[in-house]
């Protein structure tokens, strides 16, 4: 299934759902350039502590000759490995993002939906690696969380439709 598809079929689940005000879709679409540094910031910031603290789980374990099956091998090692590779991908498809969505141009967008599309497929992997009793919880939290992002940004979509790679308005 192609991207377009994707974001036809989301848009078409979306339809439906009640819109907000016109003016706080521009404002959303006119301001998601600085809340998506702002974004980029935060997952900088937890990769930067994922980094730290798998490096300081493998120096303590191999520094007192703990050798542990959960740790280094075991599902959780790999989940967050998995999650930080995500993370990397997510932080550089947002900040590559920032500068098209400053300029109100639709490749800005597509990649925040690459963003909500790695994240949510990131999430089930990882809830599928946990094999925690809270399995159904974080489903649930994780299909609200990329249902509010995809609302969010489908709300601003059309703001971005509107304008090509360089820069004009096109008619419908």
């Amino acid at each position: 299934m192609k991207i377009k598809e994707v974001q036809d079929k989301a848009e078409e689940l979306l339809k439906p759902i009640p819109h907000l005000p016109a003016s706080a879709r521009k404002w959303i679409a006119e301001n998601i350039w600085w809340i998506t540094i702002v974004g980029v910031v935060g997952v900088a910031y937890s990769v930067l502590i994922s980094l730290v603290a798998l490096a300081g789980i493998s120096l303590f374990t191999s520094s007192f000759g703990i050798y542990s099956i959960y740790a280094h091998s075991g599902f959780w090692y790999f989940s967050t490995l998995v999650m930080l590779a995500a993370s990397v991908i997510e932080l550089i498809l947002m900040a590559t993002a920032i500068s098209p969505l400053k300029a109100m141009h639709k490749k800005g967008w597509e990649m925040l939906f690459l963003v909500l599309l790695v994240n949510a497929a990131a999430g089930v992997l990882n809830i599928l690696l946990s094999f925690s009793f809270g399995f159904l919880f974080s489903l649930i939290g994780l299909a609200i969380g990329v249902a509010i992002g995809a609302y969010l940004l489908f709300e601003i979509r059309s703001h971005f439709n509107l304008i090509s790679a360089v820069g004009k308005k096109l008619k419908k």
